[in-house]
């Protein structure tokens, strides 16, 4: 229950933005009494009112002697002036799939109401001065995973000089530390979840498919999972290094049957979402779901549509792009808006790969 009213009350946050935004043009400033924007919306007074408090948390209405109003500043989307959001890609497409789906959503939010953003691609053949001349004149910068060609200090201390003339905000590890101004998935709770969804499913011999220890993303969801199993005295069995003689996709299917032949009953995919290949093998031979617990890291199980579907951790897409979207409309407000952090917590996406009772998801808080 808790999670279908948490996705609801995103869902009327969104339509009363849109509400909003339809009917400003219109002279629309003060809203309607709770009972009629209710039914207008279609939910309930209850869901109605969370939404609204968010809303006002977050600038787009205001209350005046009872009554709530349209934020005046809130639509003056131009104070936020050119918006460059930063990834690895290149020819037009994102490298991640998770990060293509963060962009466009904060696109299509930005975009309703006039704002500047484009996208910045990076691959490696990319040099400071390139992104220099790229984000040159860009007041914001939605910094997530660039791919430039010097090591994570060197890509650090150029971001932190650019942030001289704009204002940054990290979407993504390794920059959290590095900025005042943070909206990220939080990685560490990532492992955690999935460590604490293999214990109630009632896993006694879990493994940690880990493809890099160097990445910092990686690295934290593997903490969390091993911190989860370390405070239960449970041993974790790991995957061998990253093999570079063999494609990232074979190494991944190695990996995830010497894990399966080794005994273990629950294997954690660290990696994001490029394992479908990589699980065919135990996939078809029936032992996922039959006999193992898999749990990836992907936005909401729709990348395995061709395959038997993977239990996984949800990147927490919606949430972050909703919390971008609703920190820039407050800056567009407010441009001396003290500093903002706030980690995401992912949650459990279920099917057919994680086989839980009523009882365990209850444990779960599904």
């Amino acid at each position: 229950m808790e999670k279908r009213s948490y996705k609801k009350y995103y869902e009327v946050y969104n339509e009363l933005q849109e509400y909003c935004q339809r009917n400003i043009p219109q002279g629309l400033r003060q809203l309607p009494g709770e009972r009629t924007l209710a039914a207008q919306l279609g939910t309930s007074r209850m869901t109605l009112r969370k939404a609204l408090e968010q809303a006002m948390l977050d600038g787009i209405i205001i209350r005046r002697n009872k009554v709530l109003h349209i934020h005046p500043s809130w639509i003056n989307a131009c104070n936020l002036g050119k918006i460059v959001f930063v990834a690895a890609g290149m020819h037009g497409e994102l490298n991640l799939k998770a990060l293509d789906r963060l962009y466009n959503k904060i696109h299509e939010s930005l975009s309703r109401i006039g704002a500047n953003i484009s996208l910045c691609l990076t691959n490696g053949e990319h040099s400071f001065s390139d992104l220099a001349a790229e984000c040159r004149d860009a007041d914001i910068i939605l910094l997530t995973i660039p791919r430039t060609n010097g090591n994570v200090a060197e890509q650090t201390a150029f971001w932190q000089s650019m942030a001289r003339n704009s204002k940054i905000i990290a979407l993504s590890d390794p920059y959290l530390e590095a900025f005042p101004n943070y909206i990220a998935l939080d990685n560490y709770a990532v492992g955690n979840i999935a460590a604490e969804a293999l214990h109630v499913a009632g896993c006694k011999k879990p493994g940690l498919l880990i493809e890099s220890r160097n990445n910092v993303i990686f690295r934290k969801r593997m903490d969390g999972f091993l911190d989860f199993f370390a405070s239960l005295e449970v041993p974790v069995a790991k995957s061998d290094k990253f093999d570079h003689s063999c494609h990232m996709a074979e190494f991944k299917r190695r990996a995830l049957n010497a894990l399966a032949a080794a005994g273990c009953d629950g294997i954690f995919v660290v990696a994001d979402e490029h394992i479908d290949f990589a699980a065919h093998d135990l996939l078809t031979s029936g032992a996922v779901p039959e006999k193992i617990n898999l749990i990836s890291v992907n936005g909401c199980g729709d990348v395995f549509k061709s395959a038997t579907p993977i239990a996984c951790v949800n990147h927490g897409t919606d949430e972050v792009a909703a919390a971008v979207t609703a920190l820039l409309k407050r800056l567009a407000a407010d441009p001396e808006l003290p500093n903002y952090r706030l980690l995401i917590r992912p949650h459990l996406y279920i099917n057919g790969t994680l086989r839980l009772s009523n009882r365990q998801k209850e444990m779960l808080g599904l």
